[in-house]
C-alpha cells in the first residue's frame, strides 16, 4: 500500500492558492519496478516504461485480438481526495484505428468506484477531468477513503497496440462546482461552460463540504442543490463569511438563498412554450456582461433581491422578445443567483455571462481569460492554429470567403491590441467576435454536395416546443435539409389514432401528429421517415405496462428482475411491434419507416422463462443451469445467435411487408456505432440487415465531439459494410449541449469522405434550428 501525503504549490488565478497532489509521477527506473506497482487485468499484458517524443511514462500495452472485452491496470494507494476537485495527466495514444480513443479513469473507494471517461487524439494529450465528471459504481465509501486507481479501455477493435500515461495529479482549485444527487448533468453543463473560458476549476460532492473542502477557495457554484443538509449549509455560510463568493442556481435551502440576498416567493411553470426563452441582462451592471443569453427554460423560481446589496441584473423574456416580468439573475456582494438550472444552449453566451460574474468576484480573472480567448480564436474545425486555418480557408474558391476572412483577422488583431493595452475585457469580447467570424468563414468555405441526404431526428412527436410543424419544416427547408425522422411511436405509446398501441392523451387536443407533420412536410419538400422506439416501455401507460408484465411479455435480467422492455422472443410482442409499424405504412403516405432501440437493452436482457423455453425449442437443447449456461457456459454462442435472430426477424418482416403495402417506402434504422461488439452486447446485427437488403440505410449513432473517435467509428463501419452506400451516419449535434457549428461541419466532411448517402443530426431543437443550421446553410447545406 502506497500512502500519499501530497505536495502543495501556489498556482491560483484568484488571490487564494491552489494545491496539487502527485498521485503518481509515473517515472520508474525499470519495467520491473513499474510492474511491482501497476498490475494488469486477468490475461492482460504487464506495464512497461518508455519515452515517446519529449515525454516518458508508463506504457500500457494490450492485445484485444481474442475474447478479452477490455484491458485495465490497477495500483494500490491510500489517499484522501475530498479536497481535490479535478485531476490531470498526460496520455499518449499510439494508433486510434487500433484502440478506442475513449478511455476510463477510476478511483476505488471501499466496495465501489468513482469513474470517468475521457477522449484523446493521436499522440500526447493533456487530460483534465473535473470531479463532477465522475459517476459512482456500486457503493464507494467516499472520496475521503480512496484506496486504488485504475486506467482502462473497452474493446473497440480486434487489435494490439499501446497507450501511455504520465504525471497523474489531483488538484484543489479556486472555483469549485458542487454536485448534488440527481443533478449531475447540471454540474457537467458548468464543466462545459467554464472549460471554454480557460480558467482552472473543479468539482466537489456535497459530502465534501462537511470536511471543510470549501476553505481557501474563491468561488463555490451550486448548480441545483435542494438537498444540502443543515451542516453543509452552515459550512457554506462560514465560507461566505470568510470572503468566499457563491453562485446558486434554481433550488437551494432558504437559509443559503438568504445568505446571498435572495428571497424565494413562489415557483412558476411557463404559461406557454417559449415564455422563458432568454435572459435580458443589464450590461452596465458588470464588465463584460452580454446583452442577452439564450436559455430555453420551461419553469423558474420567482425570487426577489433582499439584503446584501442584492439587485436584479437579468430578466426573463419570451421567444418573441416579450418581457415575462420575472427576475432571472440576481447579483449581491456575496454572490449571484440564477432562477433556473444553467442549460447547455447558447454556450458562448453562457461563457460570457460566467466570465463577467467571475471577473466581478475577482478582476484577476481577466488576463487569463483574455489569453485563452486569443489562443482559441483560430482553433476551428480540425485546424489547431490560426495560421493553419488561414491557409486552408484562403484556398477556398467559394464566393465571399476572402472578405470574411479579412474581417475575422482584423477583429483578431484588434483583440491583440486591446490585450497589449491591458484592456482585457475588451480583448475577450473582440477575440470572441473574431472566433465567431472565423467559424462563419470556415462554414462559408465549404461546398454543398448535390443529392445527399440531409436529415434530422426529432425526438418530440409534436416537433420543436413553441413552434408548429409548419414553422419547423420551413426552417429545415430554408437551411437546405431534405428529411426529418419524427418519433411518433414507442413500444407502448402512439402519437396518432392507433388501433394497435395505446394512444397518447395529447392526440385528443393537439391532433394526429403524423398527419400534421406530413402536411407541413409536403408544403416544404421534406421527406418524412416515421421513427419508432422499438420494445421500450419506459413511457408506456402504467396499465399497459402492468398488463405486459402480468402476461409474461416483459424482459428479465439474469437475476429475475423486471426490465421494462418487451421480450423480443415472445410471439405476441413480435406481432405488436410489426403491426404497429405496418399500421403507419398502411394509413399514411410516409417516405420511410425508421427503427430505433431495435436491440436488447444490454447484456442483461432477456433471461425470462419464455426465452428459456423458446431457446431450448429452437435449438433442440436442454439448458441445465438457466441462465448461467447461456451467460458463460456451453450454450453461450447459440444464445447470442438466438438474440440476434429475434431482432433481425422483426426488421426483415417489417421491411418485406411494408414494401408490399407501400412500394418505394424506405426502411432505415438507428444503430449502435461499435460494430461488431454490438452484435454480442445488444443483439444488433445491422451489417447483415444491409447486406440482406432488409434496410435501405443504417444510421450509426456516432455521438462524440472527438474527431478522432468519429473517424475511428466511421472507418470500422465502412469497412464492415464493404463500401455500401446504405450508410447515413448520425451526429450528436444537440445532446442537451449543442456542438459548435464548425464541429458539426467537420464531421459532415468526414461522412462525405466515407462515400456515405448523407448525414442525420440529433436532435431537432430550437437551439439546433437557431444556432447551428444557419451556419451549415452557408456552405455544406447551401442551396445551389
Amino acid at each position: 500500500m502506497v500512502i500519499l501525503t501530497g505536495l502543495v504549490l501556489t498556482l491560483g488565478f484568484f488571490a487564494s492558492s491552489q494545491s496539487e497532489l502527485v498521485l503518481d509521477a509515473l517515472k520508474f527506473p525499470t519495467p520491473e519496478s513499474a510492474q511491482k506497482v501497476w498490475s494488469p487485468s486477468a490475461g492482460g499484458l504487464p506495464v512497461q516504461t518508455r519515452a515517446v517524443g519529449s515525454r516518458s511514462g508508463l506504457q500500457l500495452p494490450f492485445d484485444l485480438t481474442g475474447n478479452q472485452p477490455r484491458a485495465y491496470w490497477d495500483r494500490e494507494l491510500s489517499v484522501d481526495l475530498s479536497r481535490s476537485d479535478r485531476f490531470s495527466f498526460w496520455f499518449y495514444l499510439d494508433d486510434p484505428a487500433k484502440a478506442s480513443p475513449t478511455w476510463n479513469l477510476y478511483f476505488r473507494s471501499g466496495k465501489g468506484w468513482y469513474g470517468s471517461t475521457f477522449a484523446v487524439e493521436k499522440g500526447w494529450n493533456h487530460v483534465k477531468l473535473s470531479k463532477s465528471q465522475f459517476t459512482t459504481e456500486e457503493t464507494p465509501a467516499g472520496w475521503k477513503q480512496i484506496d486504488g486507481v485504475r486506467i482502462g479501455v473497452w474493446k473497440a477493435q480486434s487489435a494490439a497496440t499501446f497507450a501511455m500515461i504520465d504525471d497523474l495529479r489531483a488538484h484543489s482549485s479556486s472555483v469549485a462546482v458542487i454536485s448534488g444527487k440527481g443533478a449531475e448533468s447540471e454540474a457537467k453543463t458548468f464543466d462545459l461552460v467554464l472549460g471554454g473560458i480557460g480558467l482552472d476549476f473543479g468539482g466537489l460532492d456535497e459530502s465534501d463540504i462537511e470536511s471543510g473542502a470549501l476553505a481557501g477557495r474563491a468561488v463555490a457554484i451550486f448548480p441545483n442543490n435542494p438537498d444540502l443538509t443543515e451542516k453543509q449549509v452552515d459550512k457554506v455560510i462560514e465560507f461566505i463569511q470568510a470572503g468566499g463568493k457563491v453562485m446558486v442556481c434554481y433550488v437551494a435551502p432558504p437559509r443559503l438563498l438568504s445568505a446571498i440576498g435572495v428571497k424565494q416567493v413562489t415557483w412558476k411553470r411557463q404559461d406557454f412554450p417559449g415564455q422563458f426563452a432568454q435572459i435580458d441582462l443589464a450590461q452596465a451592471a458588470l464588465q463584460g456582461l452580454p446583452q442577452s443569453v439564450k436559455q430555453a427554460s420551461w419553469n423558474t423560481n420567482v425570487v426577489l433581491p433582499e439584503g446584501h446589496d442584492a439587485k436584479t441584473i437579468g430578466d426573463w423574456k419570451s421567444l418573441d422578445g416579450k418581457p415575462a416580468d420575472v427576475p432571472a439573475l440576481i447579483l449581491s456582494k456575496e454572490g449571484a443567483y440564477l432562477s433556473h438550472v444553467l442549460l447547455g444552449d447558447d454556450v458562448a453566451g453562457k461563457q460570457q455571462l460566467m466570465l463577467a460574474l467571475l471577473g466581478n468576484f475577482s478582476p484577476s480573472v481577466w488576463p487569463t481569460a483574455a489569453s485563452r480567448a486569443l489562443e482559441t480564436a483560430g482553433t476551428i474545425g480540425t485546424y489547431r492554429s490560426l495560421a493553419e486555418a488561414n491557409e486552408a480557408m484562403r484556398a477556398s474558391s467559394r464566393p465571399g470567403v476572402k472578405g470574411a476572412l479579412d474581417n475575422a483577422n482584423n477583429l483578431y488583431r484588434q483583440a491583440q491590441t486591446a490585450a497589449a493595452k491591458k484592456e482585457y475585457a475588451t480583448a475577450v469580447k473582440l477575440a470572441t467576435q473574431a472566433h465567431s467570424a472565423f467559424v462563419d468563414t470556415y462554414c462559408l468555405s465549404q461546398a454543398p454536395k448535390t443529392g445527399e441526404v440531409r436529415a434530422v431526428w426529432c425526438h418530440a412527436a409534436d416537433g420543436i416546443e413553441g413552434r408548429s410543424w409548419e414553422e419547423s419544416m420551413k426552417g429545415l427547408e430554408d437551411n437546405g435539409f431534405t428529411m426529418v425522422a419524427p418519433n411518433m411511436l414507442w413500444g407502448g405509446r402512439a402519437y396518432y389514432p392507433s388501433k394497435v398501441l395505446p394512444v397518447d392523451e395529447s392526440v385528443a387536443t393537439k391532433g394526429d401528429q403524423i398527419a400534421l407533420c406530413l402536411a407541413a412536410a409536403k408544403r416544404h419538400n421534406m421527406q418524412v421517415h416515421v421513427w419508432k422506439v422499438n420494445w421500450n416501455l419506459l413511457n408506456a401507460p402504467k396499465s399497459f405496462l402492468s398488463q405486459m408484465r402480468s402476461e409474461g411479455r416483459t424482459q428479465k435480467d439474469p437475476n429475475g428482475k423486471d426490465i421494462d422492455w418487451l421480450c423480443p422472443s415472445h410471439p405476441l410482442n413480435f406481432e405488436l411491434e410489426r403491426e404497429s409499424m405496418l399500421e403507419v405504412a398502411r394509413n399514411y403516405a410516409v417516405d420511410g419507416l425508421h427503427f430505433d432501440y431495435i436491440r436488447y437493452p444490454g447484456s442483461d436482457g432477456c433471461y425470462c422463462e419464455g426465452c428459456h423455453k423458446r431457446f431450448e425449442a429452437e435449438y433442440q437443447v436442454q439448458v441445465k443451469e438457466w441462465p448461467a449456461d447461456v451467460l458463460r457456459g456451453e450454450h453461450r454462442a447459440k444464445f447470442l445467435t438466438f438474440r440476434q435472430a429475434n431482432i433481425t426477424r422483426l426488421v426483415k418482416a417489417v421491411s418485406e411487408q411494408a414494401r408490399k403495402i407501400r412500394p418505394g417506402i424506405s426502411i432505415s434504422a438507428a444503430v449502435f456505432p461499435d460494430w461488431p461488439q454490438c452484435k454480442e452486447t445488444i443483439g444488433q446485427d445491422w451489417v447483415t440487415w444491409v447486406k440482406q437488403g432488409y434496410v435501405d440505410f443504417v444510421c450509426p449513432m456516432n455521438y462524440t465531439k472527438s474527431t478522432t473517435q468519429y473517424g475511428v467509428w466511421m472507418d470500422s463501419q465502412t469497412q464492415a459494410l464493404g463500401g455500401s452506400k446504405a450508410y447515413v451516419p448520425g451526429l450528436g449535434a444537440d445532446l442537451g449541449t449543442v456542438m459548435s457549428s464548425d464541429q458539426v461541419v467537420s464531421q459532415i466532411l468526414l461522412t462525405r469522405k466515407a462515400n456515405s448517402k448523407g448525414f442525420i443530426l440529433f436532435n431537432l431543437s430550437e437551439a439546433l434550428l437557431r444556432d447551428v443550421l444557419p451556419s451549415l446553410r452557408l456552405g455544406v447545406s447551401a442551396k445551389k
